[in-house]
Formats: C-alpha cells, sequence, structure tokens
C-alpha cells in the first residue's frame, strides 16, 4: 500500500513539472475534414467570381474518395486514370464532367495547398470555373503523409 502512494506522489509530481505552455503536437488532418475544406474553398472562390455555389453529392464523393485511396495505394497511378468509369459509377445523370485531381506534402494546410495549385493551374482552373452544378470531393493520406485530392464536377441534366 505504502509503494502505491509512494509511486502516485511521484507521478503528481511528475505531472506537476511538466510546463503548460508546450505546444501541441499537430495532428494529421483527417481527410474528411480535408474534403470539406477543398468543397467551402472551391465555392468561395466560386462566389467571389459571381459563378454558381456547386451543391455536395455523396455519390460522386465516393467515386472521388476511391480515386484517392486508389493513388495513395498504389493501386492506380496518378493522374486521371478510370475517369469515365467513376463518372457512370456516380449514376447521376449528366451533360457534362470534368475532374481534378492534386497530390502534396508537408504542408500545414493540404487542402489549401491543393486549392492553390489548381488555381495556378489554367486547366485545373477553368474545371473550377466551368459550368457544373455538382461536386464531390475525396481525400486519401499514404502512410508517408502524402495527401491525394480528387474532386469531381458534374453538370446534372434534371437541375440545369
Amino acid at each position: 500500500m505504502r509503494l502505491i502512494r509512494v509511486f502516485l506522489v511521484l507521478l503528481g509530481f511528475f505531472l506537476c513539472s511538466i510546463p503548460a505552455d508546450l505546444p501541441a503536437r499537430p495532428r494529421d488532418p483527417q481527410p474528411e475534414a480535408l474534403e470539406r475544406a477543398v468543397y467551402k474553398a472551391i465555392n468561395a472562390y466560386r462566389i467571389r467570381n459571381r459563378l454558381d455555389e456547386l451543391r455536395w453529392d455523396d455519390r460522386i464523393a465516393a467515386q472521388a474518395r476511391g480515386h484517392s485511396l486508389a493513388m495513395a495505394r498504389g493501386e492506380r497511378g496518378f493522374g486521371h486514370s478510370g475517369f469515365s468509369q467513376r463518372i457512370k459509377a456516380t449514376r447521376v445523370e449528366y451533360t457534362a464532367a470534368a475532374e481534378n485531381v492534386g497530390e502534396n506534402q508537408g504542408f500545414d494546410d493540404p487542402a489549401d495547398q491543393a486549392v492553390e495549385g489548381w488555381l495556378h493551374s489554367q486547366g485545373h482552373r477553368a474545371n473550377i470555373e466551368g459550368r457544373y452544378n455538382l461536386t464531390g470531393v475525396g481525400v486519401a493520406r499514404r502512410r508517408d503523409g502524402t495527401y491525394f485530392f480528387t474532386q469531381i464536377f458534374m453538370l446534372a441534366e434534371r437541375e440545369k
């Protein structure tokens, strides 16, 4: 019993001696939070440029997420391979579709970095500014900390 008390006293002393101002250990952002951050940033950009907001579609997001996961796992190379199959798999009746993919590592805000990279690329920015009404974003993180981003844009037939 006495040994337990000594241990608890020592433990209490140790815990009280840790400075309160130690910086918090940074945590890797969760893919779901990054997906929503990209979605919000793209819509904010569209609003600033007097374009209609894109509506989130879970079917599209599932396909985007699957593509990002496949790239992160090395099952598919970085790029747009399989785009037609992803679009068909959404089962959305559409008249136009496009896709942006991105990859980055080591940034405090990977979502912001992906969006900024897209906005500085003519082709990616054209997709962001395109005549679409639905979108979905998928993010996956590889073990080495590399993030993969996929955003799919679609113009649904019934929502022109």
